[in-house]
C-alpha cells in the first residue's frame, strides 16, 4: 500500500519536473540574443571619449574637445550600426550623437581648428 503510493508520487513529480525543464529551455530559445561584448565596449569607449571632450570644452580647450568628440562619435556610430533595432539604448544614444555632432559643428564654426 504505502510503498506503491510513494512510487506513484515520485513518478508524477519526475514527469512534472521534466515538463518544467522543457518549458525553461523553450523560454531560453525565445530570449533575445545576448549582447555583443565588442559592441558594448565600443559604445562605452565612445561615450567616455565624448565625456572627456565635454570636460575639455569646459576647460576651454576647444581643439582637444573637438578631437575627442569626433573620435567618440565615430566609435558610438559604429556601435549603433551593430545594435538591433529593438535595443533600448538606440534612441538615447542617437539623441546624444546628434547633440554632440551639433556641438562639434559649433566648435568648428567658431574657428577652433
Amino acid at each position: 500500500g504505502a510503498t506503491a503510493a510513494r512510487s506513484r508520487s515520485r513518478s508524477r513529480s519526475r514527469r512534472r519536473g521534466h515538463s518544467r525543464e522543457r518549458r525553461h529551455s523553450q523560454e531560453r530559445r525565445m530570449a533575445p540574443a545576448p549582447r555583443d561584448r565588442d559592441t558594448d565596449k565600443d559604445l562605452e569607449k565612445g561615450k567616455t571619449l565624448i565625456k572627456e571632450g565635454r570636460q575639455a570644452e569646459d576647460r576651454r580647450d576647444f581643439q582637444e574637445a573637438l578631437f575627442l568628440y569626433k573620435k567618440g562619435i565615430k566609435k558610438v556610430i559604429a556601435a549603433l550600426r551593430k545594435l538591433p533595432e529593438e535595443d533600448e539604448r538606440r534612441q538615447p544614444t542617437t539623441t546624444m550623437v546628434n547633440e554632440y555632432l551639433e556641438r562639434s559643428e559649433r566648435l568648428m564654426r567658431n574657428g577652433t581648428t
